[in-house]
């Protein structure tokens, strides 16, 4: 099966917009906490005309989604010999997601904790589908079979021109304004969505686009403008310049108060994008009270966010205590387990934290892949630091996967490639993955422990881009990505998008001496 649907890089974890993962929580909820922990059932028949006998390989449905705090964004089930489904996912808001059938589209579905979604597939004579959907939400039909499509246009599309001249800090937040405004515009046309998923989109997209990849990260935006406008300038010669702390007034524009946003994915990279910023240099939560680690924080941010709500903050902690998870693999100590439960009093977030706690201490306890270190980088060739890696497999044919730990069509690609790979075992080929941080450490070493090949963790945001972009080997973090290399080093494919076994067979064994 080819891929046809890629991934976009996107700065934080959980969730891959053009792969479906993506979450929103509903106006009922705007009044109290939308925090709550427990199984979104959801249950579904396939019926009809169906254009496919079922059976274990198309009968695979598997969901993807964001489920923050818990990273547990994918589970899979399989159709009965009657084309009924049922699967029963952890969550904790209401969530958008999407479910990946191997014999039809994606499409949008909404979870809840505690509550039941339906989802009914008919196929006429002519073996085209209908879908109905049945849920406590606003969130229809029409919007399951349209809202993927509708990231897909937005997140392919031309970025608009940019000019040669570098903006300051100011001028760029100017600059990005006036492209949310055009976005919105764009986004409201599409009538065939319900008002309430098109407000959900356009929040997804000023939350995940345009705050944390281009307003968190003017210096990296700035070096790229500066590449393309003099691609045959030193980079050393450029240094962007540092934004002021006053700079994150631009968070202000998020309404990071808004309880609506609770259950959208791109929310919580906005939360770990402050957390992890060097400029605002939040310090890690560690032992500390809760209360008092508040305290410092407010004192560094409150000014630029505008946020005075328990509700954010209180999310703000809990995910200064994911990031212990994801970024160090790290269990919570006594210390930290006392203050979470002296300080929460929506037992919600103490379910969840406790139970991610009890995954990371008994994969903690497990034997840990084998990571390869990353050769030594000057900060701006990609082209060199792709060199470097390859040259280390001379006499090998080289597949180089580009992957996240959020992409759907990649993780897809990678089980129907394990026959290719098995295939591949007694001749000359070596199989590399790289990813980057936006896999949280935690989730990451779960997937490449079963995985195999050669794992590459770039922990520095400037080795991805450097090669994403880079003249020779870029594909502008459109995943998956796959570079394949003679025995002698040399660049002969570049895929985006898994072509299929058949053609990856074709094309290795056409390398091969």
């Amino acid at each position: 099966m080819k891929h046809t649907v890629f991934c976009r890089k996107l700065a934080a974890v959980f969730i891959c917009l053009s792969a479906g993962l993506f979450c929103a929580c509903t106006d009922k909820q705007s009044s109290e906490s939308p925090v709550r922990y427990g199984f979104a059932h959801v249950t579904g028949k396939i019926s009809g005309t169906l254009p496919f006998e079922i059976n274990e390989k198309t009968g695979r449905i598997t969901s993807f989604f964001a489920n923050p705090l818990l990273d547990e964004n994918e589970h899979t089930t399989y159709l009965q010999k009657d084309g009924t489904f049922a699967l029963d996912i952890p969550v904790i808001c209401a969530s958008i997601g999407y479910l990946n059938f191997e014999f039809h589209d994606q499409i949008g579905i909404y979870l809840a904790p505690n509550e039941e979604t339906k989802v009914n597939i008919f196929f006429d004579e002519k073996g085209k589908p209908h879908i109905d959907m049945v849920s406590n939400s606003d969130f229809t039909s029409e919007d399951a079979i349209n809202i993927l499509s509708t990231f897909i246009e937005f997140w392919m599309a031309p970025p608009p021109e940019e000019r040669v001249e570098i903006p300051s800090p100011e001028e760029y937040f100017t600059e990005v304004m006036e492209r949310i405004e055009k976005m919105e515009g764009m986004v409201k046309k599409h009538t065939e969505l319900s008002e309430y998923t098109r407000q959900y989109i356009i929040n997804s997209l000023k939350l995940e686009h345009f705050a944390v990849i281009l307003l968190f990260d003017y210096e990296g935006m700035m070096r790229i403008r500066y590449r393309n406008a003099h691609r045959d300038a030193n980079m050393d010669d450029f240094t962007p310049i540092t934004p002021e702390k006053s700079y994150y007034a631009f968070l202000k524009n998020l309404d990071l108060n808004n309880p609506a946003h609770f259950g959208n994915g791109a929310y919580y990279r906005v939360l770990k994008a402050i957390l992890a910023d060097k400029i605002l240099n939040i310090p890690p939560i560690g032992d500390m009270q809760i209360a008092d680690w508040l305290k410092e924080v407010k004192a560094i941010i409150a000014e630029y966010t505008g946020a005075d709500a328990d509700l954010f903050y209180d999310m703000l902690a809990a995910n200064a205590y994911a990031k212990q998870f994801e970024d160090e693999n790290k269990p919570l100590s006594d210390k930290q387990k006392a203050n979470i439960k002296k300080y929460y009093k929506n037992t919600a977030y103490v379910d969840v934290l406790l139970a991610k706690d009890k995954a990371v201490t008994k994969f903690a306890e497990s034997p840990k892949p084998a990571v390869k270190e990353t050769p030594a980088f000057n900060g701006t060739n990609g082209e060199m630091l792709m060199d470097a890696i390859v040259s280390g497999y001379k006499g090998k044919v080289v597949v180089v996967d580009f992957w996240a730990t959020w992409c759907g069509p990649c993780l897809d690609a990678m089980k129907e490639s394990e026959e290719l790979k098995s295939e591949m075992q007694q001749k000359a080929v070596v199989f590399v993955y790289i990813t980057n941080r936006s896999s949280p450490v935690g989730l990451w070493e779960k997937k490449v422990a079963t995985l195999g090949g050669e794992q590459y963790y770039l922990k520095n945001d400037v080795e991805w881009t450097s090669i994403s972009h880079s003249d020779k080997y870029g594909f502008d973090d459109v995943i998956p990505t796959y570079l394949l290399f003679d025995v002698d080093g040399e660049l002969k494919h570049k895929i985006t998008g898994y072509p299929g076994n058949a053609e990856m067979r074709k094309m290795i064994e056409g390398l091969l001496p």
